[in-house]
């Protein structure tokens, strides 16, 4: 992406999964909630808190991030990236590592903070939303 001037591309992607991830984690320091103990656990549980699902918040932020730079070119990537989405988010409920609403409120912070920062990083200056929505969808 570098080598073929997508400079703003590139940075957008590593910003939003390296600030998602660091989001993630400071807010599991603030909520400092414990995993779940409904069952014997199947494998060593983690040490950190488990509000919200870093793993889950992580994986949306890349999926989003990706989508918005790659999405209008390769739609069944959309797709894709949601079926893993959703696979990692229930896995972490199987694996009784997150509760349910862990896995939401990671994947909809995600969903938020990388919008946004598309919406930054993106937008045009001096053009209305509706202008640059006309420019994406011509």
């Amino acid at each position: 992406m570098l080598r073929r001037g997508r400079q703003r591309a590139a940075g957008f992607i590593l910003l939003a999964l390296l600030s998602a991830s660091a989001l993630g984690h400071g807010v599991k320091l603030l909520v400092a909630r414990s995993r779940p103990d409904l069952f014997s656990a199947w494998l060593p549980m983690p040490v950190d808190w488990s509000y919200p699902s870093a793993h889950a918040m992580q994986i949306a932020a890349a999926a989003l991030a990706l989508f918005f730079v790659f999405g209008n070119r390769r739609p069944v990537w959309g797709m894709l990236m949601g079926m893993i989405v959703l696979w990692i988010g229930l896995s972490r409920i199987y694996l009784q590592v997150h509760f349910p609403s862990n896995v939401i409120a990671g994947t909809l912070a995600a969903v938020l903070w990388v919008g946004g920062l598309h919406a930054l990083i993106f937008r045009q200056p001096g053009a209305s939303s509706k202008e640059q929505q006309g420019e994406r969808t011509a």
